[in-house]
């Protein structure tokens, strides 16, 4: 490959960089707060299974009923109080494993 090939390769690549930069910057933080959210129960789950917690022993841990950790995990969506203690819990989870 030659100088100018590389050149070009490279200002490609930084082109490319600097578009992946202004799109993430393009996105909100409402946006992406819309994105935890949709995918709480799933991220509960699999916090709480690599942990090996059972769901009532998860759910006692957040503060919240077993039937509601168990809800949430299945998709069915959770009341804004549930979602934050459900991610401030998971907050403390990954806290924890990076010790």
């Amino acid at each position: 490959m030659s100088a100018d090939q590389r050149a070009n390769n490279l200002r490609a690549r930084a082109q490319a960089a600097e578009a992946r930069a202004l799109q993430a910057q393009a996105r909100t933080s409402f946006a992406e707060l819309a994105d935890v959210l949709d995918n709480l129960g799933p991220l509960a789950y699999k916090t709480r299974a690599t942990r090996q917690l059972s769901l009532r022993a998860a759910a006692n841990a957040i503060g919240i009923s077993s039937t509601t950790l168990h809800r949430i995990e299945r998709g069915d969506g959770a009341h804004s109080h549930s979602a934050a203690l459900i991610l401030r819990w998971l907050d403390t989870q990954k806290k924890e494993s990076t010790a």
